[in-house]
């Protein structure tokens, strides 16, 4: 088993001791996202929920991209939001976003994240092909 770290150029730099991702290499692929939020690399923050969970999906698939997995091998995605109105907001672009076979899905109202500028973070789980 050998870990990689993963962590795109194109996405903000990691806020302390953690990466973006670590891939699991092997037969299968695993590829563990720590929660993304919607942070563009220059450090910008969309105001509203519907920017900042495109960036989220963005830098998710920066990173599937990085470590040469695809959308259908996501697994798990557990989305925290702020506030259950974002609820409706969220769920259009994520149904656009994901593809078949669908993951495993939790979504969590919290109350706040690491920054009161964030508005959603996302987790993601994904095991590529054997």
């Amino acid at each position: 088993m050998r870990r990689r770290a993963i962590t795109p150029p194109t996405i903000h730099r990691p806020f302390g001791s953690y990466n973006h991702a670590v891939l699991i290499e092997g037969a299968p692929p695993t590829l563990h996202m720590s929660g993304q939020v919607g942070m563009a690399a220059d450090g910008s923050v969309p105001e509203t929920v519907e920017g900042q969970t495109a960036l989220v999906f963005a830098n998710i698939q920066a990173i599937l991209d990085e470590a040469g997995l695809l959308r259908r091998h996501i697994v798990k995605l557990t989305t925290y939001l702020t506030d259950p109105a974002f609820r409706a907001l969220y769920m259009p672009i994520r149904n656009g976003w994901i593809e078949e076979p669908w993951p495993a899905s939790t979504l969590v109202v919290v109350e706040a994240l690491a920054e009161p500028r964030f508005l959603i973070e996302i987790e993601a789980f994904a095991v590529g092909d054997a």
